[in-house]
Parts: structure tokens; C-alpha cells; sequence
């Protein structure tokens, strides 16, 4: 179990016991079994920093929840900038004009002041999937096209359109008929090419280092060869960085490692500093059009609340920062030292890859990736896989962590990966 000097809250509750069947009825069997077999076994009650508490007292480390938590859970800082606001304002009229959203709007837009041409404009949602359903409607709007073209192993939402462009085992089968999309290979110029060539794309969507599609990287002369494309057949270019923006892979931004100026960017997650659910879409009208920018399009009735705009503004304050930035670097390379080392004794890991804190562990196969995710659980520490390849973990840490505590998360998951390479030779 991992120990830590960080004192236990001093509240316990017990957890009532038909949680896991109350949990069933409501969610479905299949998520309690998976809840029981992992030891997951009653609810979460409190989190601090990197730790999350369950009902029985125990303390989980964190380095899964969907990269969300990069600031920590409930960042001291975050957390009072949300009190603050809460004692003035709950959700925005939506019909005055709100100072909070206006500053965080500018602190955004201000992160592509490098680009070849800066991005100005900004619309706010509530999760990466409408972050991209707004690029979606701004591309098309603005080419007058409605084709669209997406890589193998992408990730960009469940929503209906967003679920055409993703690439996974669990797209909803209406989602294919949703939008035509054209799927390219990671790194194929030539397909990208033959794609675009009859001047009906509006879009191409791309992740520059896919997470759920086992935190694989594009190689920076595709991307820089698929820019030049776009712009020469009148195509627009997405880069989702709902995942790796707001320095979860280092950089505000991802796309200033590749030195590459997309049409469209889309953020989340981190945005919300592990407190509140908002995300953004940032553009230029002049490139767009004002037709394809007309609020009332994309207009929400959550979207772009004072509230969660004000933890926004802060979270984009904190992470432009040459303290943040330094941070990112120095347990990416404790982490990728680390799990390095483990990758040299360890037969069941394939490979280590990954860029600032948004790191993948690939196995050798699911089965291994699987029982390893069990083994951790049962040393409290919480990691994911990838939802389109399965045989990856996700490696997800708070930037927050002392290297003590960073340590101890490593060390416990090279434990539970002992336990699981034992465990799958074991026969059944």
C-alpha cells in the first residue's frame, strides 16, 4: 500500500453495503462487476492533491482520471478562486456580457500569439467532444463542405459527430452515417493526399499525440507535409489538444513543439482545473467567416458561465508559467527514467512513450495490461488504459506530486507489473 506523509482525513465513513448492487440497477451489472473484481468496492468521499478517499477509509493514488487532474484534485489555488466567485455569481444570465469569460477568452487566445497566424476568437463549451463539435460546424460552415478527414486510432468524442471522426470498437454504428468521414494511417502524406485531392474536405482532425489511441505521436514532417496540404486544397486543420494542451505534454500548447499553426484548436479537461467541466474552441473570423461564427450557432445554455471561466482564466494563468513548464519537464523525466528502467527487466513491457506528464506503458498484450491495472488497484494506486488499445496504460500524474510521492506511485507500479507478468504465466 502506498504511504505517504499527507494525514488521512479524519471523518471516516462507512461504506454502505449494497452500494455495488444500488450501483447496478442504476449503471448496469457490467460496470459494478468491473467496480467489484478491481477492489473498487466502495465510493469516493474526498481528494486532495494527487490522493483520492473511498468510504472505508482508504487513500488511492491517482494518476488515471482521464488527464484531467494535472493541477491536483482541488487545487488550493483553483478552489478559491471558485469560492470567490460562487459568493457573486452561479451560472451566467447568458444575456449580459460576463467580465470572467472575457479575460479567460484573451488568456487563451494569447497562447497562440506565436503562430504564423494567431487564433483571436474563442467559443467556450462544457467537454472536449463539444469543443470539437464546434470545430466541426465551423469548418463546414466556413468551406461549404461536408467531408471531413480523421487518422487510424483517433479519439475526439461519443458525440454524434465527433463519434464518426474517432476510431474505436465503440462507436455507436449511427455514427457512420452521421458525417463522411475518410480515415487516413498515423504518418501517411500520400493517403492524406489522395484524400484531399477532390477539394470536398472541410477538415482534418488530428491528435498530435494520440491518447486513447495508445499515446502515439505523429512524426513532425507529416504534420508539417498535411499543413501544406490543407492549405493548398482550401482545407481547414483541427489539432485536438483536449488531451495534450494546457501543459499535460509540457508546452501550453502541443502545437509549439511541432512549430505547426492549425486553423482550429480545440481544449478541455485541464481547463477546468480538476473542479469544473469547460472546454474551448479557438479560431480566427477572419479565416472562418462571420457566418460560420455567429454565436447563435453554437450558443449553450453552461457553456461559458462566469464560474467556470474564472477557474479557466486561472488554470491558463498557472500553466504559461516557466515554474509550471519546469515542473512538467523534471517529473517527465523522473517518470520516463523510471519507466525505462522497469521496460529493461520487465518481459511484459513492449515499449515507453509518452511527452511531459502523458505517458503510455504498452504491453504485450490486453490480458497483461489488464491484470497490471488489477495489481496496482490492490496497492491503491489508480491507472487507466486506453479506450482504443487496450494493451497500453495511460501514465497520468499530477504535476502537483512530490518526487517522493511520484516515487512511490513508480514503485508500486512496477510491483503490480511483476505481479501481473507471474500471474498471466501461472496456467489457468
Amino acid at each position: 500500500m502506498i504511504e505517504s506523509s499527507k494525514p488521512k482525513p479524519t471523518a471516516v465513513i462507512s461504506a454502505p453495503d449494497p452500494f455495488l448492487e444500488r450501483y447496478a440497477r442504476v449503471f448496469g451489472r457490467r460496470q459494478s462487476v468491473l467496480l467489484r473484481v478491481a477492489g473498487l468496492d466502495a465510493p469516493e468521499v474526498a481528494a486532495e492533491d494527487g490522493y483520492v478517499h473511498d468510504a472505508c477509509g482508504r487513500r488511492w493514488l491517482d494518476f488515471g482520471s482521464f488527464g484531467l487532474h494535472l493541477l491536483g484534485h482541488r487545487s488550493p489555488e483553483i478552489c478559491k478562486v471558485a469560492i470567490e466567485e460562487l459568493g457573486r455569481m452561479g451560472l451566467s444570465s447568458k444575456i449580459l456580457a460576463n467580465r470572467n469569460s472575457l479575460v479567460c477568452a484573451e488568456r487563451i487566445a494569447a497562447l497562440t500569439l506565436g503562430f504564423e497566424r494567431p487564433l483571436k476568437s474563442v467559443f467556450f463549451a462544457n467537454s472536449g467532444a463539444e469543443a470539437n463539435e464546434c470545430a466541426i460546424r465551423l469548418a463546414s460552415y466556413a468551406t461549404g463542405r461536408r467531408s471531413f478527414v480523421a487518422l487510424h486510432g483517433a479519439y475526439h468524442g461519443k458525440t454524434l459527430g465527433c463519434a464518426a471522426l474517432t476510431d474505436s470498437a465503440h462507436r455507436a454504428c449511427v455514427a457512420e452515417t452521421a458525417m463522411d468521414v475518410c480515415r487516413i494511417a498515423r504518418d501517411d502524406i500520400d493517403g492524406a493526399e489522395r484524400a484531399l485531392a477532390n477539394g470536398d474536405v472541410a477538415a482534418v482532425f488530428i491528435e498530435l499525440l494520440q491518447g486513447e489511441g495508445g499515446i502515439r505521436p505523429l512524426r513532425p514532417s507529416f504534420v508539417a507535409a498535411l499543413k501544406s496540404l490543407c492549405q493548398r486544397y482550401g482545407t481547414m486543420l483541427v489539432v485536438d489538444e483536449v488531451q495534450t494542451g494546457l501543459g499535460r505534454t509540457g508546452p501550453p500548447l502541443m502545437c509549439q513543439t511541432y512549430n505547426v499553426s492549425p486553423d482550429i484548436i480545440t481544449l478541455g479537461k485541464i481547463l477546468g482545473g480538476g473542479l469544473l467541466p469547460i472546454s474551448a474552441t479557438v479560431f480566427d473570423t477572419d479565416v472562418v467567416g462571420s457566418a460560420a461564427a455567429d454565436p447563435v450557432v453554437h450558443s449553450s445554455s453552461f457553456a461559458g458561465g462566469g464560474l467556470a471561466c474564472a477557474v479557466a482564466a486561472r488554470v491558463v494563468e498557472i500553466v504559461v508559467t516557466e515554474e509550471f513548464q519546469g515542473r512538467i519537464a523534471y517529473l517527465s523525466y523522473l517518470t520516463m527514467q523510471r519507466l525505462s528502467a522497469m521496460k529493461k527487466h520487465c518481459a511484459s513491457i513492449v515499449d515507453v512513450r509518452g511527452s511531459g506528464l502523458m505517458i503510455g506503458v504498452e504491453f504485450a498484450s490486453p490480458e497483461l495490461c489488464g491484470e497490471a491495472m488489477l495489481e496496482a488497484a490492490k496497492l491503491r494506486l489508480l491507472v487507466t488504459f486506453c479506450l482504443n488499445q487496450p494493451t497500453v496504460m495511460r501514465i497520468y500524474p499530477p504535476a502537483t506530486l512530490s518526487e517522493g510521492v511520484l516515487e512511490d506511485g513508480l514503485h508500486a507500479l512496477e510491483k503490480a507489473i511483476m505481479a501481473a507478468e507471474i500471474s498471466c504465466a501461472e496456467p489457468s
